[in-house]
């Protein structure tokens, strides 16, 4: 099933290693990526090595600007078991036999998209049927990426900022395995972001109940514009950092675009509307609620065979330390918007200072792709004693009627030190997978903090 916790950055989630050096201005890093099972479909990396820019300014000038470098030797492998049971079944079978349709149901996402096509090709006789094959088996490449952003963002009046943006970059790829030759392309992006504020002070309006110390409305529309001009990459190319079948909206800024593979032209414009209700809490403001509406208008868009894309909704209310409420909705609205709805929200709640647990729900209706989804994720923490600690997480589909996912940790405080062992049972309907890990943390680090996530995906 599609986890958008995880699915967002790491669609094939599997073996890495990396050693990275940070600070307050960049990051550079060096990693890994093997396929140490033949289980799931993976990228590999041997090595890939990236320097990213923080923003920031240029040369002491008013203008930012923010950077990413990076080098690899990537690959990219299907598992054994998909290989042998179902695509190589599939592509042998005669046009027209029964049992493509049976098999072709057994893919999802890109293997899917990907078999579809080369059937296509096949059936009339293409030769780009054998390139295609050999994308969805076993490929790889070497690349390398750079895209530098500059910006300048103006304050007009102290109640709203305009932010212009322009950037290029460049792609190259060499030994690429398959039929496809060598190939560069040159990236060229333009943006603006503009916004307005208005806020109105509701006076002290205390309830601690709620964590109400005072309450601030502000209201902010915005809204963000990118225009980017690429080189077509072939079809029969290899991708690996492609595009992944998701549910949320893309990223505008190059920068936060890590489908590099598939930068395509695209003209875009995205409306919205921020309303946050603030209050105080230690002395400081506290975002107590934000709002956050808006909606993507495809002026120039490969990708998309709407004009719009759904309205989003993401909210997040924050009242008290010990309980949170995400909630996220889409649906169409003009021009069919992207032809499916999402339903997603969690809640986080202590109810005693020794146990905590969040219950999320999700329900995904008509997805292209995507399976159709109705599912239940609960997890919890319970304090045993002042070093011990337990964790569980289960996952229920209930339009199958599988408990996905059942996971059970145990916590102990060592001083500086969190260790974890956890011991993890996935159902993935074709295979049970059974899974134990171990993690040592530092509790030091700002962003390590009972209890700690340990997941097999």
């Amino acid at each position: 099933d599609f986890d958008p916790q995880h699915y967002g950055d790491d669609p094939n989630p599997d073996n890495t290693i990396g050693l990275f050096r940070r600070d307050d201005k960049s990051l550079l890093s060096i990693y890994g990526r093997f396929q140490l099972n033949d289980f799931y479909r993976t990228d590999t990396r041997y090595p890939e090595i990236a320097f990213d820019q923080a923003r920031g300014p240029l040369f002491g000038l008013p203008i930012l600007h923010e950077g990413a470098t990076s080098f690899g030797f990537l690959g990219d492998k299907t598992s054994d078991m998909r290989r042998n049971t179902i695509i190589d079944p599939l592509l042998d079978l005669p046009i027209g036999d029964p049992n493509e349709a049976r098999l072709l149901s057994q893919l999802t996402g890109y293997e899917y998209e990907l078999a579809q096509r080369i059937r296509a090709y096949q059936a009339a006789g293409d030769p780009r049927a054998e390139a295609l094959k050999a994308q969805l088996l076993d490929t790889g490449f070497t690349r390398f990426h750079t895209y530098q952003d500059f910006s300048m963002p103006m304050n007009l009046g102290g109640w709203s900022s305009f932010v212009p943006h322009a950037g290029p970059g460049y792609t190259r790829y060499d030994s690429v395995d398959g039929p496809a030759d060598n190939f560069d392309r040159t990236i060229m992006h333009l943006g603006a972001e503009a916004s307005v504020k208005f806020s109105k002070d509701y006076g002290n309006h205390v309830n601690p109940k709620w964590g109400l110390d005072g309450l601030l409305h502000v209201l902010q529309p915005y809204a963000n514009w990118s225009l980017l001009s690429t080189d077509d990459i072939d079809e029969t190319h290899p991708r690996i950092d492609r595009l992944t079948f998701t549910t949320r909206p893309r990223p505008i800024s190059p920068n936060r675009y890590t489908a590099i593979d598939d930068f395509q032209d695209g003209n875009t414009l995205r409306l919205g509307t921020r309303n946050r209700l603030n209050t105080k809490r230690d002395g400081q403001s506290y975002e107590w609620l934000l709002i956050d509406t808006y909606m993507d208008t495809f002026i120039e868009d490969k990708q998309y065979d709407s004009h719009f894309s759904n309205l989003y909704n993401d909210i997040r209310w924050q009242p008290l330390p010990w309980m949170g409420v995400d909630f996220e909705t889409q649906f169409p609205v003009f021009d069919g918007g992207s032809g499916f709805t999402e339903f997603a929200t969690n809640l986080r709640f202590q109810p005693t200072e020794n146990f905590e647990f969040s219950l999320g729900y999700r329900n995904l209706d008509n997805h292209p792709v995507l399976v159709d989804s109705n599912r239940f994720d609960l997890r919890t923490y319970t304090r045993l004693a002042e070093n011990w600690g337990v964790g569980t997480r289960h996952v229920l589909e209930l339009d199958d009627r599988t408990l996905e996912l059942q996971q059970y940790t145990l916590h102990r405080d060592l001083g500086n030190w969190v260790a974890g062992v956890g011991i993890t049972h996935r159902d993935n309907r074709l295979k049970d997978e059974f899974g134990i890990m171990f993690s040592l943390t530092l509790r030091d680090l700002p962003s390590a903090s009972l209890p700690f996530s340990l997941d097999a995906e």
